[in-house]
């Protein structure tokens, strides 16, 4: 299994920039998957 680094840098966009989403405690897991690809999208 790849270290949380070495994920960041192969997900890397061709500039460089990675999206980190902290999951916090009142977020439910399927509340942060919805809450990631809603960031993705208004992104891209």
């Amino acid at each position: 299994m790849p270290s949380f680094q070495e994920a960041a840098f192969a997900s890397a966009q061709p500039d460089g920039t990675i999206g980190v989403f902290v999951l916090g405690y009142n977020y439910s897991y399927q509340e942060a998957l919805y809450r990631t690809a809603q960031i993705a999208a208004d992104a891209s």
